[in-house]
């Protein structure tokens, strides 16, 4: 399991772990005022410091560095996430529906960075709490931010997984769970700060990996066409699909568009050589 596993969740998934949702979290002043910083400032500055970082990132090897072990240790602390397959995230549903509830509003990685700016997109947990409620005065949601039941919220995730869309938990002052992002690169800043600048912190691998079963796979790609992590490829001299295990990070998505059935996930763990790699 990842360490946040360990700290969090008691040898357990931390996500599954109902006190990270609970009332109790919402209470910690500190958090609350991170709370406020974070949305008060975040599409401002964000938006226009981003595109500055990113360059420096790609273009100067001695500040990405330093700025790559400065990102990792505040996200483990403030605001960090998992990715997870339909599954998990769907047993999540119930627990924050039990505390709190659920809402669906609109993307704010897509409003900084492009792509679907105004649809909504994510998932925002603890609405019904007083602190939630300035949320839309901190970003322009309205009319976005919707309430939503559990059954509309399973569809929701069903229908993003369709889509070809990843599950991430988003953590307001680990581990408090702040809701679920439903992510694409590279118009989430999450993908991006993993996949561009090595923030490992910012979006762990999830607890599982694909299979692929050769003898049911027909080659036709279509897992391809939905992995966003680069970890599948076409065996030419097999004529199926292959995985590479070391980029997977257990999402699901590949097992969705898998017409034959031949995909499965496994628990990460089963697999020592990659059960430490998120």
């Amino acid at each position: 399991m990842c360490d946040w596993c360990i700290s969090h969740g008691a040898g357990e998934k931390w996500y599954l772990e109902a006190k990270n949702y609970s009332v109790k979290m919402l209470e910690d002043p500190g958090r609350q005022a991170f709370f406020d910083e974070y949305f008060l400032k975040l599409e401002k500055e964000l938006g226009t410091i981003f595109p500055t970082v990113d360059w420096i990132m790609t273009h100067v090897p001695v500040m990405s560095g330093l700025f790559r072990r400065i990102l990792n240790g505040w996200v483990n602390t403030w605001h960090g996430g998992q990715v997870v397959p339909l599954e998990d995230a769907k047993a999540s549903l119930k627990l924050a529906d039990e505390n709190g509830g659920i809402a669906r509003y609109s993307c704010i990685c897509r409003r900084m960075l492009g792509g679907r700016r105004h649809e909504p997109m994510c998932l925002f947990f603890s609405v019904n709490f007083p602190w939630a409620r300035p949320l839309t005065d901190y970003v322009d949601f309205t009319p976005e931010f919707e309430p939503l039941s559990l059954a509309e919220a399973e569809s929701f995730l069903e229908e993003m997984e369709e889509q070809g869309l990843v599950h991430h938990f988003a953590t307001m002052r680990t581990p408090f769970l702040l809701g679920i992002c439903n992510c694409e690169y590279p118009t989430c800043i999450f993908m991006r700060l993993r996949r561009d600048w090595g923030v490992q912190r910012i979006s762990q691998k999830g607890e599982y990996l694909a299979r692929i079963d050769s003898s049911l796979c027909n080659g036709c790609g279509k897992c391809l066409e939905r992995c966003q992590f680069g970890a599948i490829r076409y065996a030419p001299q097999a004529e199926t699909m292959a995985l590479d295990y070391e980029s997977c990070f257990g999402c699901g998505l590949c097992r969705a568009g898998c017409a034959a059935a031949a995909i499965t996930l496994i628990p990460r763990q089963s697999m020592p050589k990659y059960a430490g790699l998120y």
